[in-house]
């Protein structure tokens, strides 16, 4: 029910467009994948709480977990999100995200991936 490979090859199958959440639990070999799939967005938070609980793992987040996600994914297959009951008191979410993803990637994973994906590029906010 949690496998992130159960979801992905459901998507692939049905000829899906999916997004999936928690960095695919940092299932490199998944991650490798979707970087070559032009129908999968991968979500990247709780990053602390993920990172800090290995029980969520597949793979080891060595050396961390958004490094590791930013070096399997193009900066075109992340997207900043939350799991909102895990940022109870990470105020420092933002910064800490910013701070670890490549500066190419910042744009990219903090709204244009996700405006694009889901088809919200001339929607004005």
């Amino acid at each position: 029910m949690n496998s992130p490979r159960k979801w992905y090859d459901f998507l692939i199958t049905n000829d899906l467009k999916g997004y999936l959440c928690h960095g695919c639990r940092l299932d490199t070999s998944l991650l490798k994948e979707i970087s070559k799939s032009d129908n999968i967005l991968v979500g990247l938070g709780p990053d602390f709480v993920i990172q800090n609980d290995k029980n969520r793992l597949i793979d080891d987040p060595i050396p961390s977990y958004l490094s590791v996600l930013s070096s399997y994914l193009p900066k075109e297959k992340i997207a900043f999100d939350i799991d909102y009951c895990y940022m109870d008191g990470d105020d420092s979410f933002i910064e800490r995200i910013v701070s670890s993803l490549p500066e190419s990637y910042v744009n990219f994973v903090m709204g244009l991936n996700a405006s694009s994906f889901f088809g919200l590029d001339d929607v004005l906010l």
